[in-house]
């Protein structure tokens, strides 16, 4: 018996780290990412990239998620958008960096 040929399949390359960068030059505003989705993927897409937060920065879900950032998302449909297909929608909340100078604000106004 022959062992199967092997083949050298290119690396595939997640589209999220740009989609990411793209929204982070704009932190805050809405991206709209270009692809679209089922509903259920669209549904968990955008939950997994509300809560990436809380997870551990080697078990994110999405790629392109930086550790300290907090995300958040929301899908939808869009007028003329085919039937059964869901866009996607991203900003930016906050960094680790933008979260500390909150709570040093925060603490320096007597807040808390």
């Amino acid at each position: 018996m022959c062992a199967p040929p092997s083949v050298q399949r290119p690396q595939r390359r997640s589209y999220w780290p740009t989609v990411f960068a793209e929204a982070r030059e704009i932190q805050g505003e809405w991206v709209r990412v270009v692809k679209v989705f089922g509903k259920s993927t669209a549904q968990q897409l955008a939950s997994d990239i509300r809560n990436a937060h809380r997870r551990e920065a080697d078990k994110f879900r999405v790629t392109g998620v930086v550790d300290g950032e907090i995300w958040d998302a929301q899908w939808g449909t869009v007028n003329g958008q085919e039937k059964g297909r869901y866009s996607l929608w991203i900003r930016l909340v906050s960094t680790t960096e933008s979260r500390q100078k909150l709570v040093t604000q925060m603490l320096e106004d007597d807040i808390w």
